[in-house]
C-alpha cells in the first residue's frame, strides 16, 4: 500500500512486481499530476478544490470547520483578479479539456509504446489532484481494468507535500476505505530528479536559454571599452 508517511516525506519504492507468474500479472501505471480548469467557467471551482486542500491552506484542528467557507472566499477572489489581469480575454475560451491534460495524456501514451518496445506491456491511466479526470475516476477505471500492479508515478521531479505528497495522501485514503482496490500491488515512485534523461533534457533547455539569451546580446554603449562577461557567466552559472 502507499505508506503513511506519504503525505509527509517521499516513500520509498517497492520492488515492481510480486512472486505471481508473469502471465498472471498485469501492470498498469498511474500518471498523476494537479490538473488545470477547462474553460473560464470552471476556474472557481478549480481553484476552490485547491484550496481546500490542506497540505496547501493549512488550518488548526479546531477551526477545520472554517475551511471550505474560506477555500471558497479565496477561490471567488482569486478567480476575479486572474479575468481581470486577462481583460475578460479568459472568459471567452471554450475548450473540451485543458492543455495540461493533453500533454499528460500525449505522454502516457509515448510511455505506453516505449514500454511495449521493451517487451512491457502496460495500461496507463491519468489522474489528476484538483481537476478531471479525479483521483477517484481512475481508481474505477483501474479496478475496472483488472490491473494487479499498480506503478504510481507522479508528474514531478522532486517530492513535496504539496504536490505529489498531496495526490498520495488521496490514494492511500482510498486505499484504506476500498479493499477492492487494496488488492492492487502498488509501487511508488515518490520523486526522479535524479534520472539522467530528465538531468540530460533540463540541461539542454537551459543550454538553449543561454543561447537565446547570447544571441539578444547587449547594448552597443556597455560593450564600448568592456568585456561582455555575461556570455561567460551564464554558460559558466549553468
Amino acid at each position: 500500500a502507499v505508506p503513511r508517511q506519504a503525505a509527509t516525506r517521499a516513500p520509498s519504492p517497492a520492488l515492481p512486481f510480486g512472486t505471481d507468474s508473469p502471465s498472471s500479472q498485469k501492470l498498469g501505471v498511474l500518471l498523476l499530476s494537479q490538473g488545470a480548469p477547462d474553460s473560464a467557467v470552471d476556474l472557481e471551482s478549480f481553484l476552490f478544490n485547491v484550496y481546500e486542500d490542506p497540505e496547501v491552506v493549512t488550518i488548526p484542528k479546531a477551526a477545520r470547520w472554517a475551511a471550505r467557507p474560506l477555500a471558497w472566499a479565496i477561490a471567488k477572489t482569486s478567480a476575479r483578479g486572474i479575468k481581470r489581469e486577462t481583460d475578460g480575454l479568459l472568459d471567452a475560451v471554450s475548450i473540451s479539456e485543458s492543455q495540461q491534460l493533453k500533454i499528460v495524456r500525449s505522454q502516457g501514451e509515448r510511455l505506453e509504446a516505449r514500454l511495449r518496445e521493451t517487451g512491457v506491456r502496460a495500461q496507463i491511466f491519468v489522474a489528476m489532484r484538483y481537476w478531471r479526470p479525479y483521483i477517484s475516476e481512475a481508481v474505477e477505471a483501474i479496478k475496472a481494468s483488472g490491473v494487479t500492479h499498480l506503478v504510481i508515478l507522479p508528474l514531478f521531479p522532486q517530492f513535496s507535500v504539496s504536490t505529489s505528497g498531496s495526490g498520495l495522501r488521496v490514494l492511500e485514503d482510498m486505499l484504506d476505505a476500498d479493499p477492492e482496490f487494496a488488492q492492487i500491488r502498488n509501487t511508488v515512485i515518490p520523486s526522479w530528479y535524479r534520472q539522467s534523461a530528465y538531468l540530460e533534457a533540463l540541461a539542454a533547455k537551459i543550454a538553449r536559454a543561454c543561447g537565446d539569451a547570447e544571441a539578444q546580446g547587449v547594448p552597443a554603449r556597455a560593450q564600448v571599452g568592456a568585456k561582455d562577461v555575461v556570455r561567460e557567466e551564464a554558460p559558466a552559472a549553468v
